[in-house]
């Protein structure tokens, strides 16, 4: 015959702590209060907000050049750090989806591929491998 864990009461000195606590008069802390709602800008993700500011910048200056200390403020009042955001973006680009980069280059940006250039490129990269794979 099997007992189950929760059948039997615990062995003196085995209380679980939460009741050792009470017994000698710790009050537990009250739960921790809720995580503060989400700041505005939230809702966007970190590209989103940075190529909303790109765009805001590029309608305002005509130019998507941007000094690094730049800050954009967006409409629904989120700063956006557009320098910064633009020179890491620039430095991460090789890990940047095709969308991405053609939302930049659509913009204007020099450093950004179009899709017509990411597709002719995976094209020359496709029969430069299939040239050179070995054959089987």
């Amino acid at each position: 015959m099997s007992t189950r864990t929760g059948d039997t009461p615990p062995a003196p000195g085995n209380e679980p702590v939460p009741a050792l606590l009470k017994q000698i008069g710790v009050i537990p802390a009250a739960a921790e209060p809720e995580a503060p709602a989400k700041a505005p800008g939230a809702a966007l993700g970190a590209f989103d907000r940075g190529l909303a500011a790109l765009e805001q910048y590029r309608a305002r200056t005509g130019s998507v050049t941007v000094a690094r200390a730049h800050a954009e403020r967006l409409a629904d009042g989120t700063e956006v750090r557009l320098g910064v955001w633009l020179s890491n973006t620039k430095s991460r680009r090789g890990k940047l989806s095709a969308d991405k980069l053609a939302a930049l280059a659509d913009l204007g940006v020099e450093w950004a591929p179009t899709r017509q250039f990411l597709s002719d490129h995976l094209a020359d990269q496709m029969k430069m491998a299939a040239r050179w794979s070995p054959a089987r």
